[in-house]
């Protein structure tokens, strides 16, 4: 679960699991959500490269969720947005589809809001008809 809240230059995010909250602006697009997953803390004490973590057999291991009945460690925090900033919010039926970079061009080529979610979609759609489905 991810969420957020902005007032003016403020947003606030919260998140369990492995649904994030990404940064897009004209510099590019920033992962501003840590994944509550194993590979995430792999990654983060230096064992894995982010790569490695995206293709490791452990990569749908969960840390936190919601329903599992265990208490749970909710991320919150606080990031400075500005006016033509845009938070994405997605779970991992897309990250886990798409590169961050990918995601980024299909953002930054799109005409509107409602043409970015449905590249988005499509292509997210499309990389798990492959993996499903590979030629």
């Amino acid at each position: 679960m991810v969420a957020c809240l902005v007032q003016g230059d403020r947003a606030t995010l919260v998140h369990v699991g492995d649904s994030r909250a990404y940064l897009l602006n004209s510099s590019g697009i920033q992962q501003v959500t840590r994944d509550h997953s194993w590979v995430a803390e792999q990654v983060a004490n230096g064992i894995l490269t982010a790569d490695e973590a995206r293709h490791h057999p452990f990569r749908n291991v969960i840390t936190q969720a919601l329903g599992n009945g265990g208490d749970l460690d909710v991320a919150v925090q606080e990031i400075q947005v500005k006016e033509l900033d845009r938070i994405l919010l997605c779970s991992d039926g897309l990250s886990g589809m798409i590169q961050d970079r990918a995601i980024w061009e299909i953002v930054e080529q799109a005409s509107d809001v409602e043409a970015a979610t449905a590249k988005l979609i499509d292509t997210a759609m499309a990389n798990v008809a492959r993996i499903i489905l590979p030629s």
